[in-house]
């Protein structure tokens, strides 16, 4: 018998190569799988049985011919593997599918394990829950609302009008990504809505700043709506600097008109707004027990101050005078309508006069004319229930000492000049 012999099938060939000095065996030789394939036989039945099986196996298209028998282990051991998981989970994956999607990931991986990345993302993103933005900012809203309700005699944890101006900020955010799942957003989008609010003022901006910050820290430590190591936080910006041209106060005139053509508890709260520097919400809150309580004084306790941290304010000889007809108001509000109607009104007040309605007008006045009466922003900072560097900052060379006098001046009727002496003044 002739060697090598060829086997061949429909244009498929494989040859059979005899043994030789020191071979002692039968060798098949093919090509398939884009390689030749050499395997060798103790005898010529087996060798030729081999050939004939991998001419026909690559005529019907198979390259299995090509696996060693390593590989062929392997594959088996493959295919068990994937039957498992099928059994486990019920969902069925080839093994080409299981090999396509392991070297895309380790190709964009490079050197870090997979099953280290796999672990990160169950850790984070893998317990995230799905929820478009629309809905997670109505949640949130709805969940702050709940602090806006006091138990009976005490402040709410968070005040109605901050809770309405959060909602219309974070409302405008969820707009501007409509039918978008809140985990898909990038610290890019957050960029892009900041940016966009170029037309409102620096403080504004920095309003919008803080209702996002707060959002996203509820979704990522509350929720789990996002991861806690989101990057979202990043795209808010630095908080910039306020604007000081935001600051207007009305002046001596402006200030006498307003006092003289108010009635009842409106006259009150613009006397003490303007000669006792208090904030619009904290004379909201105001009892008439608040008034008289201390002697000179009136008394801002903690539950109405801003920052919940009681101050007695000083009461000037102007004040003292506006307040001498209402002595007879012991308790109850102040105030007794909404904080609508106070706006409201004083701005229907504002309109008939023809005096342009200033936002926190009267504050400003007190703290633009008590420093300049006094050049003391320690002093001006206890009255207002502020630092001395926000009143040096906002309101150093804001008014001249004689307009100063002259806001302090502004007398109940009959019209009297009060004169410019300290006494006059608060203290």
């Amino acid at each position: 018998m002739r060697f090598p012999q060829t086997i061949e099938h429909r244009g498929h060939k494989a040859k059979i190569y005899g043994r030789r000095p020191g071979y002692d065996y039968y060798r098949v030789a093919f090509r398939a799988g884009g390689k030749r394939v050499l395997r060798s036989y103790p005898d010529y039945q087996s060798a030729k049985a081999e050939a004939e099986k991998a001419v026909r196996d690559l005529w019907q298209g198979s390259q299995a011919g090509a696996l060693s028998r390593v590989e062929t282990t392997e594959a088996v051991e493959v295919r068990r593997l994937l039957s498992e998981f099928n059994r486990e989970t019920g969902r069925s994956v080839s093994i080409i599918e299981s090999v396509s999607a392991f070297t895309m990931a380790a190709r964009k991986l490079g050197k870090i394990p997979l099953a280290d990345c796999v672990d990160r993302y169950l850790a984070t993103f893998g317990r995230i829950i799905l929820i478009s933005l629309h809905e997670a900012v109505e949640g949130f809203i709805a969940k702050e609302k709940l602090d806006t309700i006091a138990p009976v005699g005490k402040r709410p944890e968070l005040s109605p009008k901050h809770h309405y101006n959060k909602s219309i900020q974070l409302r405008r955010f969820a707009g501007s990504f409509p039918n978008t799942d809140l985990v898909s957003l990038k610290k890019e989008h957050v960029e892009e809505f900041i940016h966009g609010l170029d037309s409102f003022s620096a403080k504004s901006r920095n309003h919008h700043r803080a209702a996002l910050s707060q959002f996203f820290q509820w979704c990522a430590e509350d929720m789990d709506y996002l991861p806690k190591e989101h990057d979202l936080a990043k795209g808010l910006g630095k908080r910039e600097s306020a604007d000081d041209s935001a600051i207007t106060k009305y002046t001596p005139s402006e200030f006498a008109a307003l006092l003289r053509t108010s009635e009842g508890s409106m006259r009150v709260l613009i006397a003490i707004g303007g000669l006792a520097g208090i904030r619009t919400a904290e004379l909201l809150r105001l009892d008439w027990s608040d008034v008289w309580r201390v002697a000179g004084h009136i008394d801002v306790t903690a539950i109405n101050a801003k920052g919940r941290k009681r101050r007695k304010v000083e009461v000037c000889e102007a004040l003292a005078k506006w307040l001498q007809p209402f002595r007879h108001a012991k308790t109850g509000k102040v105030w007794a309508g909404s904080e609508l109607a106070f706006h409201r009104e004083f701005v229907a007040l504002c309109n008939g006069l023809k005096i342009e309605r200033k936002p926190n007008g009267l504050r400003h006045g007190f703290a633009s004319y008590y420093f300049a009466v006094h050049s003391d922003e320690k002093k001006t900072a206890r009255q207002c229930g502020n630092s001395p560097d926000m009143i040096f900052q906002h309101y150093n060379d804001a008014a001249t000492k004689d307009e100063g006098f002259a806001w302090f001046g502004v007398a109940p009727e009959p019209a009297e000049s009060v004169a410019k002496s300290s006494t006059a003044l608060p203290a």
